[in-house]
């Protein structure tokens, strides 16, 4: 079994001895930890796409999750 966040989370990062759940977190965390804008070169539009991709994966992934986990 996969070792959880104190929260009971996956995915989860711990830096400096503070922990992150949820890769969506984890991703803004990062950068904003290290000064980074990973969406500086794109136009809004393309902000706009990247962001619902990320979501339908991320929602689609949590349900086959589920589907396996109970199959």
């Amino acid at each position: 079994m996969l070792d959880r966040s104190p929260k009971g989370k996956l995915p989860y990062i711990t830096l400096n001895g503070e922990d992150v759940s949820d890769s969506q977190f984890c991703i803004e965390y990062l950068a904003k930890r290290f000064n980074k804008d990973l969406s500086a070169r794109l136009s809004l539009n393309d902000q706009a796409i990247g962001r619902s991709f990320f979501k339908m994966v991320e929602e689609s992934l949590r349900w086959c999750m589920v589907i396996q986990r109970f199959i």
